[in-house]
């Protein structure tokens, strides 16, 4: 089965409601439907809401339809949207349609419509790890610890608060993902001017070189996620430099109480500042739920000097113990546009949380003829490690004639020495003891 591709067409839609999508008007540089695709043909659209700059504003439908008749389109199969797969009762004026492909009536593969959008393999989509949490390695319920991670490469930031939030998994997520990250307010909690409450992920650094942050030719990213609260009002999103020195931050805000919305935003390249392209802190990204004075950003929406996390106006999620909010399917992707929550396999995910976080199942025995008889097997890591990992012990097995030195010999990123010593003559064993091994950013 062939797909043909054709020039980009990028037109305005004067759409309301759930209707046929009608083109009106080409945008500066792009083709019209009327121009390049004959009446009778099935296409695959994307018409989203924007807003007068022409960002998305997280309304959004993606699907295949027929073109019936001059700058009209049906919509006869949704792919996804933001109406949980169903279509969108359009209310926005500001609308985008846009068309990359003709498509044959008969199904395509999802892959077709992903490249002719110009959209990276869905593998490569997302810049972010664990993004629908169900990676939980340290098998955490829910903490309030300060810098502490809640699920694999997803960190709780709760400082100086202490006990002002807690965070843990949750089933209860919007249609199509399977978890998602709830917070509850244990105590209440007026952020110190130095506070940093919210939830973090840290980007390596190889993971978006590509980016050319710190250049003239740095690429936008956009961010993606859901998020329920029976609180409204305004949160801070931010991204940083790993040493602090360049921020961003811009607001999104919680509309409706107990209702699950979809949040997009656009941030601009940063074009200043060091940004690392090696295996430390490259992208710092944080959701803040309450964020002191002293990090209160002077304008949103624009690179700064400095370190700021927070926004005048802001929710202060930690206000009272009645408060709680849910965050689930965070996506951050190069570009300027929203695409549907890209899912890697389970697999995948998981050894991708391996480089940061893994365990490994020890169990060695040998007969000793006396003491200080010595065995040293290498154990090697799932996936190569960021860097050399700090070692402990995860879950205490059974062991028996072994001398106190025994223990972890040697440690590289990709594995390490574990030395059995014996006590003396005997059976000599450590058995079903789990270590971790942690690279964490």
């Amino acid at each position: 089965m062939s797909v043909i591709f054709d020039n980009r067409i990028v037109e305005a839609c004067a759409t309301l409601g759930t209707g046929d999508l009608l083109a009106a008007g080409a945008d500066p540089g792009f083709s019209t439907f009327s121009e390049k695709v004959p009446v009778g043909s099935t296409v695959h659209y994307l018409c989203e809401a924007v807003n007068p700059v022409g960002r998305p504003t997280g309304e959004f439908e993606l699907g295949r339809g027929t073109y019936t008749a001059a700058n009209t389109l049906s919509r006869d199969t949704v792919i996804s949207s933001s109406n949980a797969g169903a279509r969108v009762d359009f209310t926005q004026t500001s609308k985008r349609l846009s068309l990359t492909v003709l498509a044959p009536t008969t199904d395509v593969l999802r892959g077709d419509w992903r490249e002719a959008l110009g959209v990276p393999p869905e593998g490569f989509v997302n810049r972010l790890i664990n993004p629908e949490f169900l990676i939980n390695q340290r098998n955490i319920a829910s903490t309030s610890v300060n810098n502490q991670q809640v699920v694999d490469c997803w960190r709780l930031m709760n400082s100086p608060g202490g006990n002002a939030i807690s965070a843990g998994v949750t089933p209860i997520a919007p249609p199509g993902l399977a978890r998602a990250i709830a917070f509850t307010v244990p105590s209440a909690y007026v952020p110190a001017s130095g506070a940093v409450i919210g939830f973090q992920q840290t980007l390596e650094g190889l993971c978006v070189a590509d980016l050319g942050w710190g250049t003239a030719n740095a690429a936008p990213l956009t961010l993606s996620f859901w998020v329920r609260s029976n609180s409204t009002g305004p949160i801070p999103i931010s991204l940083r430099n790993g040493d602090a020195t360049r921020s961003f931050v811009l607001p999104v805000t919680i509309n409706t109480a107990n209702t699950w919305e979809l949040k997009t935003i656009v941030v601009p390249g940063a074009t200043s500042g060091t940004w690392s392209t090696t295996n430390t802190a490259g992208i710092v990204l944080l959701i803040g739920l309450a964020v002191g004075s002293s990090l209160t950003a002077p304008t949103a929406g624009t690179w700064l000097a400095g370190n700021y996390a927070g926004l005048s106006g802001q929710m202060n999620l930690c206000a009272s113990t009645s408060n709680s909010l849910s965050i689930a399917g965070v996506q951050l992707q190069k570009g300027t546009i929203a695409t549907p929550f890209a899912r890697r396999s389970l697999s995948g995910e998981y050894a991708l949380c391996q480089r940061y976080f893994g365990l490994v199942n020890v169990s060695v025995r040998f007969p000793a003829t006396g003491p200080g008889q010595i065995l040293s097997p290498a154990f090697t890591f799932p996936v190569p490690m960021r860097s050399t990992p700090t070692m402990g012990t995860q879950v205490t097995g059974g062991y028996a004639n072994i001398n106190s030195s025994t223990g972890q010999g040697s440690v590289s990123a990709l594995g390490f020495r574990y030395d059995l010593i014996s006590g003396g003559a005997g059976d000599s064993y450590v058995l079903d003891y789990v270590f971790y091994a942690s690279a964490d950013l």
